[in-house]
């Protein structure tokens, strides 16, 4: 084994030793590690907890080497409180994992599952499109036309009216229609914005922008605003099963792909996430497309178990 090399954390030789569970080195490395600080193990053991929290298979060869953090366990305690305090950090955890999901269908009218596309009929005639893992909330109450984007992507196809203003608006973003149809996008970092067909007009901290068929619009957490140009034609090309990117971060990238993946994804490396990355990709395999994005990028692809993917680079 490459000492150079060495991994520093678990997740790091979790991924080592998926790549080559029967290289004797790495496991006396891995048992060197180990008994190097408690802390080693601690960050060990939780690795191998988090997947079964998950409820994930375990990782291929885990029979090899799981039992390996418990060889030279650290000194016994026996605290009553243990157990209690276990149980009382594992509820905690769940509530902070799956209370945000909770509230958010709570405030949603109509919310899609992972891999799962939703059409919706607004009275006026109006149709939206969620794509996967999105949710809206739908305000058509006295004639009112606003539709709240909470969280993922939606395509818009608006039935124009001048005395009732088509108004859909998502984290520092109102975007009014002039009779067009539009995409509206939640990112890791802002909210995006593609006009297909017609004019939509951009309300937004900066004031106001007119975007027309063609541009697009990007508004950053951090208030930054850009605009562009690309085919109009390309603009919601998820609903037919194309992820197309230009140009793009490939955090952006994978993330476009992710909601259409039955699991977890991890891109690691300082420099990966900001690479650009041109390039089309299926969103029907999203296992496939993930790997594409890698070599792409000449970087690693491990698939540790069916549910948990990690994109790798420098």
């Amino acid at each position: 084994m490459d000492k150079a090399r060495t991994p520093r954390r678990a997740s790091a030789w979790l991924i080592a030793l998926q790549e080559a569970p029967d290289d004797a080195d790495l496991r006396a490395a891995l048992t060197l590690w180990l008994e190097q600080d408690p802390a080693h193990r601690q960050d060990w053991q939780e690795m191998l907890r988090t997947h079964a929290l998950m409820g994930l298979m375990a990782p291929a060869h885990a029979e090899q080497w799981a039992n390996w953090a418990e060889s030279r366990p650290a000194p016994r305690r026996h605290l009553p409180s243990w157990r209690w305090g276990a149980a009382g950090a594992l509820a905690a955890c769940l509530m902070l994992a799956f209370a945000p999901q909770a509230m958010l269908l709570w405030r949603s009218s109509v919310s899609t599952t992972t891999a799962e596309q939703r059409l919706v009929a607004l009275r006026d005639g109006s149709r939206v499109r969620l794509a996967p893992e999105s949710a809206i909330a739908i305000d058509e109450a006295s004639g009112e036309r606003h539709i709240r984007l909470l969280k993922g992507e939606a395509f818009f196809e608006v039935v124009h009216d001048a005395r009732h203003p088509f108004r859909v608006s998502a984290k520092g973003m109102e975007a009014m229609d002039v009779g067009t149809a539009f995409d509206l996008r939640l990112t890791a970092h802002g909210t995006a914005l593609e006009v297909r067909e017609g004019e939509v007009q951009a309300n937004h901290v900066h004031g106001s922008s007119a975007v027309r068929a063609g541009g697009w619009l990007h508004l950053g957490d951090d208030g930054g605003l850009a605009q562009g140009q690309r085919p109009a034609t390309q603009i919601g090309a998820w609903q037919d099963g194309q992820i197309i990117a230009r140009d793009q971060p490939v955090s952006d990238v994978v993330d476009a792909i992710r909601p259409y993946f039955h699991g977890f994804v991890m891109l690691r490396g300082a420099s990966l996430p900001q690479q650009p990355l041109t390039g089309v990709y299926r969103a029907a395999d999203p296992v496939g497309a993930l790997r594409a994005v890698a070599e792409g990028q000449h970087a690693r692809f491990y698939q540790i178990t069916p549910w948990v993917l990690v994109i790798a680079g420098d």
